[in-house]
């Protein structure tokens, strides 16, 4: 099964002046300064259907609670409270479970 994604939805850029930010590592990544290259993006998970339609937001916080235990851990940064997705780590985390369910 592939997953497309209409262009529209990735021409969006994220409201960043809504977010309250510290720690330094992040910030790098918003400002595109820390990672080479810079067309990942931050979001809050209860902002992600506001630039992607899939999945919904239940089904954003089943991968979350479960992360340890499928690897979806790594696509999210902790800060306090507040836990944010890192787009393209997700994208590559589905298209890796997408490989294993082929090749099996």
């Amino acid at each position: 099964m592939k997953i497309e994604i209409p262009s529209t939805i990735n021409q969006t850029k994220p409201q960043r002046d809504s977010l309250v930010l510290s720690s330094p590592e992040v910030l790098k990544q918003l400002s595109g300064q820390g990672s080479k290259d810079s067309s990942t993006r931050l979001i809050p998970i209860t902002d992600w259907n506001k630039y992607h339609p899939w999945p919904p937001l239940g089904g954003l916080r089943h991968m979350i609670f479960h992360g340890r235990k499928t690897g979806f851990d790594r696509c999210t940064i902790k800060i306090g409270r507040r836990r944010l997705i890192d787009e393209k780590k997700f994208f590559e985390f589905i298209e890796e479970q997408r490989r294993k369910e082929m090749g099996a």
